[in-house]
């Protein structure tokens, strides 16, 4: 299970629609012509923007500016040999595009995307969480990954603690896999890596080095505040073997997953990728991302 931050029955959690607190459902609040509305995805040279969920959150100097964004897709078409295929060229064309730090906005479609990821069989032996260095102060700003998350996703009430050291007393946050509110302590909360570390061991990153494991471990882009509750249930499944109960969110995780297989080359095995083919033909037909041209 990722990010576990500890037990706090305490914290009250309610479910409903988040809008009072300035959560949009994009789906709901943007979509028009029977077209889903998704996150931008916005390519900053190498480092993408994290995806957040609110048009109103309580920021603090020196930290992140984050706007409703994807993953930026780095590396579409990795780890093939031999001669292209037409598919091949035409997915490192996509790369190609991908890469650029343009300002030109073009919808790429997410069935695009998850044809150029690899399919092979998941590595499924030496795995260790300690492999991946996680919870640390990549811009030695005194806040960890973890802290950072927590400040990030906060959406009101948030009340930091007295002193020099980054820690937070309480805040309110909405856990969008399960439709839930958190609110006062944030032990309640746990931080989940939306592909799971030992997902992304089977999937390529057992062949890593130490400094790439913990690049990915600590990759603001990849992580969730959730609910401890919708966390464990999720442990370290993919796609297609757990999905968000929260069902006006699960094509945006369709997304986010095949963005972030992709930002980190990662693979998809058989049935990972036929579940997510078939979800992007039927309940999330038309799944596009935006991206800088």
């Amino acid at each position: 299970i990722d990010g576990v931050m500890g037990n706090d029955n305490s914290s009250p959690i309610r479910r409903g629609e988040p809008t009072g607190h300035g959560y949009t459902c994009c789906p709901r609040a943007l979509s028009s012509a029977g077209e889903r509305c998704l996150h931008t995805a916005e390519v900053t040279g190498s480092i993408p923007v994290a995806p957040t969920f609110s048009d109103r959150r309580p920021r603090r100097p020196g930290h992140l500016l984050l706007t409703l964004v994807l993953v930026s897709l780095l590396a579409v078409a990795c780890g093939g040999s031999g001669p292209d295929s037409g598919a091949d060229a035409s997915a490192h064309s996509l790369a190609a595009s991908l890469r650029s730090e343009g300002s030109i906005r073009i919808q790429v479609r997410a069935v695009d995307i998850l044809e150029g990821l690899v399919v092979a069989r998941e590595r499924w032996n030496g795995y260790d969480r300690d492999l991946f260095v996680h919870w640390t102060d990549e811009d030695a700003d005194g806040c960890d990954t973890r802290r950072e998350v927590l400040l990030r996703d906060a959406h009101s009430g948030l009340r930091p603690g007295s002193g020099p050291e980054c820690r937070i007393v309480s805040g309110v946050w909405y856990s969008v896999y399960d439709d839930a509110w958190v609110e006062g302590s944030p032990a309640g909360i746990h931080v989940d890596h939306v592909v799971p570390l030992q997902e992304a061991w089977d999937s390529g990153a057992h062949a890593w080095d130490p400094g790439r494991r913990r690049a990915f471990a600590n990759d603001l882009d990849g992580l969730a505040a959730v609910t401890a509750a919708v966390n464990e249930a999720k442990g370290a499944g993919d796609p297609a073997q757990w999905m968000p109960p929260n069902a006006d969110h699960r094509c945006d995780y369709v997304a986010w997953w095949i963005a972030i297989k992709a930002r980190w080359e990662l693979t998809v095995d058989g049935r990972e990728a036929g579940f997510l083919r078939d979800l992007l033909g039927g309940e999330c037909r038309g799944l596009a991302i935006w991206v800088r041209e």
